[in-house]
C-alpha cells in the first residue's frame, strides 16, 4: 500500500475500509498521520476510519492514540483526527469535538462541526446553533450544512434555515437555502406548513445575490401549479432579472402556469 500509486491507494483504501476489519485500522492511522502522504490519501484515510470503527467490537484503543492526535501542532493533522473519531455513538469523542469547536484554524473547527453533527446526539444540538451565533462565517457554513443530521429535530433545524433567510450574510443565505433541499416537506406536512414553505422561495426571488434567486426559481419549478398559482406576478417580474439564465427559468415556470 505505501509504494502505490496515489489513484490506485485510494482504490486499495476504499476496499479495506468495506470490510470493517480491526486489521485495517492501524494502517489507516499511519496513512492519515504520515506527512509524506498527499493531504487526499491522509483525508480519505481519516474518513475510512470513521466508518471502519463504527463496527470494531473495541475501538478504544485506536480511539486513545486519536486523542493525542487531535493535539498535533499541526492543523490538517488535527481536523483528521477529528473526522476520524466523529462515528455515530461515540461519545466518548463529544468533549474533544467541543473543544474543536473553538480551535483558531477553521478547517479544525468544520471537522469539529461534522464530527458533533455526526454523533447522533441531540444534545449537541443547541451548542451548535450556539456557533451559529458566534462563530465564524466559515463555521457557521459549515454548521448549516450538517444540521439536517439532526433528524429527530426536523422542525427545529426547518426553522433556523428560514431564519438564514434573511441573513444579511449572502453566503449564509445561499447555504441554508441548499441545506433546505435535504429537509424539504413531508407527506405529513399540512397544507398550511406546505405554502409557508413555498413562500420561503418566492421571497428568495427578490433576493440580492442571483445565486439564490436562480436555486429558488427552479426549487419552485419543482413545486406543483396550484401552489404556484397565487404567486405569478413575482414569479413575472424576474422576466426582467439582469441574469439570462433566471429569464428564461422564470419564462418556462410561467409557461406552465398558463397551461
Amino acid at each position: 500500500l505505501d509504494h502505490a500509486p496515489q489513484e490506485l491507494m485510494q482504490r486499495i483504501m476504499l476496499m479495506l475500509g468495506s470490510f470493517a476489519k480491526e486489521a485495517a485500522a492501524m494502517p489507516f492511522f499511519q496513512l492519515m498521520t504520515d506527512p509524506l502522504q498527499a493531504d487526499e490519501i491522509r483525508r480519505l484515510a481519516a474518513i475510512e476510519l470513521s466508518v471502519l470503527c463504527g463496527h470494531l467490537l473495541n475501538p478504544g484503543p485506536l480511539m486513545e492514540v486519536l486523542k493525542k492526535a487531535s493535539q498535533d501542532p499541526d492543523a490538517f493533522s488535527r481536523a483528521n483526527a477529528l473526522f476520524a473519531m466523529s462515528w455515530k455513538g461515540n461519545n466518548g469523542a463529544a468533549l474533544i469535538l467541543v473543544d474543536g469547536l473553538y480551535d483558531p484554524d477553521p478547517e479544525v473547527q468544520q471537522a469539529a462541526v461534522h464530527g458533533l453533527a455526526n454523533l447522533g446526539d441531540d444534545r449537541v444540538f443547541n451548542l451548535l446553533l450556539d456557533r451559529l451565533r458566534h462563530g465564524g462565517a466559515d463555521q457557521k457554513r459549515a454548521i448549516l450544512c450538517n444540521l439536517w443530521r439532526f433528524s429527530n429535530l426536523k422542525n427545529e433545524v426547518t426553522a433556523v434555515y428560514r431564519k438564514c433567510l434573511t441573513d444579511p450574510d449572502s453566503d449564509l443565505r445561499w447555504e441554508a437555502l441548499i441545506a433546505m433541499d435535504l429537509v424539504e416537506p413531508s407527506e405529513g406536512w399540512n397544507s398550511e406548513e406546505i405554502e409557508e414553505w413555498t413562500t420561503d422561495y418566492v421571497r428568495c426571488l427578490r433576493d440580492r445575490d442571483h445565486r439564490i434567486r436562480l436555486l429558488a426559481i427552479r426549487r419552485l419549478g419543482k413545486s406543483s401549479t396550484g401552489k404556484l398559482s397565487p404567486h405569478r406576478s413575482e414569479i413575472a417580474l424576474l422576466e426582467q432579472d439582469p441574469e439570462p439564465v433566471i429569464r428564461q427559468e422564470a419564462r418556462q415556470l410561467l409557461s406552465r402556469l398558463m397551461e
